[in-house]
């Protein structure tokens, strides 16, 4: 008979086990999120992520997002599914993003953008890329068929031009990477390319060859310089228009949206003297001199950190166009290596 209450409560105890075990495994986490959309909205709410699992008995992690607009207060909600726990971000450049990263260094990583339409959330689509060692290996790209690729390039578009700030940082470099494959490129033009450089020339991109090259296949990232490797820079140095002497070396140099040239000159054997050109090889329009402004506005500065982290030069032109590009060269633990990045932005007064 003892022995029986024994067996029987053992038998509860497990029940019990087994039942609390189940019911913490599908319990919820509630987070509070708040944020902009692009077009101004605020939004707050919160959003659960339940970690259970599916009916093939397989680890899940639905995901349940409900908003409210402060200034109409209409309410939106979105349902989600992931393989892990996905994170849920209200990010700076006007959107919420989702991100699931499966399995580590050897696993994926899903990006999920939501934005306000038609009275609820819809994605943009969906990039998941596949790692290896941490590194990009392969990309999927799977476009929301609900919305066309000048939507979402629109979208793109408008985060460029009114929110700049928050495109060019490193935290929103892959963010960025993937909305430009989701919308396929379609909508460049010579001087979108120009506003792309400073997140196609980030490290996070730079470092990530296969990313790169799935840009460069829907048409970003075809810039007049971009990082490469030593022996690389020889030849394409050779290749540029120059405004440099014969006594002089380029150290940078492009054109400009007039098919004039904006050149960058290191004198031989005055290192580090160097000398600031505008124009064509038969009108040079803008050669300042030693002193910091000359008579048009055209102000520069160079600075240098050596075996810190970097050496940048950077200089500004107010006539006749607007410049601003910089040249930055990166220190690595190891060694120094040239890698060039820049920022050529020309518009018309």
């Amino acid at each position: 008979m003892k022995k029986s209450k024994i067996i029987r409560f053992v038998f509860n105890l497990l029940v019990c086990y087994i039942s609390a075990s189940c019911l913490l495994s599908s319990l919820a986490r509630a987070e509070w999120i708040r944020g902009k959309f692009l077009n101004g909205q605020t939004y707050s709410g919160e959003y659960s992520i339940t970690e259970t699992t599916n009916e093939d008995g397989m680890h899940a992690s639905p995901l349940s997002l409900h908003l409210k607009l402060e200034r109409s207060g209409s309410s939106l909600s979105y349902a989600y599914s992931a393989d892990d726990p996905p994170s849920v971000k209200a990010n700076d450049m006007g959107f919420l993003s989702i991100i699931t990263n499966s399995r580590g260094m050897e696993g994926s990583v899903v990006y999920d953008y939501l934005i306000p339409a038609d009275g609820g959330l819809i994605t943009i689509g969906t990039v998941k890329t596949l790692l290896h060692r941490g590194k990009i290996e392969d990309i999927d790209v799977r476009p929301n068929n609900a919305l066309t690729l000048n939507q979402v390039n629109d979208f793109v578009r408008r985060i460029i031009k009114f929110n700049s700030v928050a495109w060019v940082k490193s935290s929103n470099a892959y963010t960025g990477a993937t909305l430009l494959l989701l919308g396929s490129g379609k909508f460049l033009s010579a001087e979108d390319s120009r506003l792309l450089s400073p997140l196609l020339e980030n490290k996070e991109i730079v470092d990530e060859p296969v990313l790169r090259k799935a840009l460069g296949r829907v048409g970003v990232g075809a810039t007049d310089f971009q990082s490469r490797g030593a022996g690389d820079i020889v030849e394409a140095l050779a290749k540029m228009p120059s405004l440099c002497v014969p006594s002089e070396s380029i150290v940078f140099s492009c054109y400009t949206a007039a098919r004039k040239t904006i050149a960058l000159c290191l004198d031989k054997k005055a290192e580090p003297s160097m000398t600031y050109r505008y124009g064509r090889m038969e009108k040079i329009e803008l050669s300042p001199p030693s002193n910091e402004t000359d008579s048009n506005g055209f102000n520069y500065n160079h600075y240098f950190r050596p075996r810190v982290d970097y050496s940048r030069i950077n200089f500004t032109s107010k006539v006749p166009w607007d410049v601003e590009f910089f040249l930055i060269k990166s220190h690595s633990s190891m060694r120094w290596f040239f890698d060039a990045r820049r920022v050529c932005q020309i518009s018309k007064r």
